[in-house]
């Protein structure tokens, strides 16, 4: 039975070659989703085992798709009231070298999670001084993974690609793992 194929899109959503695997995360949000957070966890180890033993053939790429209507036109439904402040805090810590600090945070703090809450740990954690003064062109960012997220199609978080298979959900951390076995093995032959 052939394998499904990923939607044709204007851009590339990963590297795809038989030489590499990609894994595309929809990066939901990075706060009042449990399963989001459980996965960042539980998956992180797996990841950096694949560096570690197949340094340069799994390429991670993380997109946003927040739930909140103010930043995601395609929720008409208040879920996250914080989660378009997460991504932007996100793609702003990375411009100071500290994304994955924050990332880090946020998955893990995820209770009682407000905007003002994750503006003070874009500060403290993310070293962000100009939240503010880059919000909206930031915004910007988050709004077009939101798109990209539609044009595949994504309906929950966390959504993943792996070469272009859509996995809706989490997996137990020992089937993503014979995922990506299974690919690097495919992509030696």
């Amino acid at each position: 039975m052939p394998r499904p194929m990923h939607p044709t899109l204007n851009k590339p959503l990963a590297h795809t070659t038989r030489e590499k695997i990609a894994i595309l995360f929809g990066r939901g949000l990075l706060l009042h989703c449990p399963a989001c957070g459980q996965s960042y966890l539980q998956y992180k180890p797996i990841l950096a085992k694949y560096e570690a033993t197949a340094p340069g053939m799994v390429k991670i790429v993380m997109r946003d798709y927040p739930l909140n209507p103010a930043c995601n036109p395609n929720l008409t439904t208040m879920i996250h009231p914080a989660a378009c402040d997460a991504a932007v805090a996100v793609r702003l810590a990375k411009q100071h070298g500290r994304g994955e600090a924050m990332e880090e945070w946020l998955y893990t703090h995820q209770q009682g999670m407000t905007s003002p809450i994750v503006r003070q740990a874009a500060r403290d954690i993310g070293q962000v001084t100009d939240f503010d003064a880059k919000y909206a062109s930031t915004l910007e960012g988050v709004k077009a993974d939101v798109a990209l997220g539609q044009q595949l199609r994504v309906q929950q978080t966390p959504t993943f690609f792996i070469n272009g298979i859509k996995i809706e959900g989490s997996w137990q951390p020992q089937f993503f793992d014979q995922a990506i076995a299974y690919e690097l093995q495919h992509a030696a032959k």
